[in-house]
């Protein structure tokens, strides 16, 4: 979880900062959320059937992505997710660095080598 949690840091480097605190249609910030690249954020299950956009992440998966891009890293402590949920977590981090930022990055790939972690 480590690779995952850089990663999400790192979008705001690239001038990439995905809204998570709050639906970026309603505003709503409690409840079932999916992630959409082309919004830019998290959208509430209001909105699921009107956003063709969006990644149809589980709720838990689009719940880790919103810890580990919300909190402060010296906040995190230990996080225990299964191995299902971290591998989903690490397509989805890889698929928003692909359609927003479109580089090859080195340190992406320096990153994914790290996957032991």
């Amino acid at each position: 979880m480590i690779t995952q949690i850089v990663q999400m840091k790192m979008l705001s480097a690239y001038g990439v900062e995905p809204e998570l605190r709050h639906c970026v249609i309603c505003g709503k910030e409690k409840g079932i959320f999916d992630y959409s690249i082309k919004l830019g954020g998290v959208i509430c299950s209001d909105h699921f059937g009107v956003v063709n956009s969006r990644m149809h992440l589980k709720p838990k998966e689009t719940a880790v992505l919103r810890t580990i891009g919300l909190l402060p890293t010296d906040r995190l402590g230990t996080i225990t997710i299964n191995e299902e949920t971290k591998k989903a977590t690490r397509k989805s981090i890889d698929r928003i660095y692909r359609e927003t930022i479109d580089l090859n990055l080195k340190t992406k790939k320096f990153l994914d080598e790290l996957k032991l972690f």
